[in-house]
């Protein structure tokens, strides 16, 4: 249900995107968000299945399932973005030809990493089997995510950037939620058995997870490259 939202919303928001953004702004978000998409599957290595798995039909606790869970993510996440900031040049360039997008291409992967806690607390939601709560949650998130958005873009009139900060403002708000729901479960607790379980049956899912995300991505890279072609080949023909 999160997905579906997640995708209403930007239908329900593209007459404003159309009318705010242009082509070239929108080719230019889609590979921001594709590259956010890329870094959320990488870094949370399918542990979101595996803290169900783990819990369910391992019997292990779940305080120190999700325990271990978190405090992995969280400095996984940590060395990550370390790496990402220095190498965000360097990415950017690659990507869009220019190191001018390192900042909003970091601040699209700190949104990313933030979602780790969003993915423990989904995981609690279907072991309980919540689903009441989650629907709350997932409306509540949209609606919020559909004002910021308006915010941003309608009334400061930022444009891309706007909808870059955006992102990491809802990040923030969905992940302080995920650890308001999880906070009581969370313990001063690792077990690396049941990291090296939970790994072993999560990272074989990251390829096919990341598959969507990588065909998208070629096809922005291509249709944001022809673009500009175009657009540079007009700007010759009125010389």
């Amino acid at each position: 249900m999160g997905s579906l939202l997640t995708k209403l919303l930007g239908f329900l928001l593209l007459p404003i995107y159309t009318r705010y953004l242009t082509p070239a702004d929108y080719g230019l978000l889609s590979l921001l968000f594709i590259m956010g998409s890329v870094a959320d599957i990488l870094v949370r290595a399918g542990l979101g299945s595996a803290i169900f798995r783990e819990v369910i039909y391992r019997g292990s606790d779940e305080s120190q399932v999700e325990s271990t869970a978190l405090y992995f993510l969280a400095a996984e996440s940590a060395l990550f973005f370390g790496i990402f900031l220095f190498l965000s040049p360097l990415v950017s360039r690659l990507i869009f030809g220019s190191p001018t997008y390192a900042r909003w291409l970091s601040i699209i992967f700190a949104s990313s990493l933030l979602g780790i806690a969003d993915h423990i607390a989904l995981a609690k939601l279907r072991i309980h089997q919540q689903s009441l709560l989650f629907a709350t949650i997932s409306v509540g998130k949209f609606l919020a995510g559909t004002l910021l958005n308006i915010y941003f873009i309608v009334i400061l009139r930022w444009g891309v950037k706007g909808l870059v900060i955006c992102s990491l403002a809802q990040a923030a708000l969905s992940a302080g939620l995920s650890l308001v729901l999880i906070i009581s479960d969370l313990k001063l607790t690792f077990s690396m058995p049941i990291l090296r379980r939970m790994l072993s049956f999560g990272i074989p899912l990251v390829p096919n997870g990341l598959s969507p995300s990588l065909d998208e991505l070629r096809g922005s890279l291509f249709l944001t490259t022809l673009l500009y072609h175009r657009r540079g080949r007009a700007l010759l023909a009125r010389v």
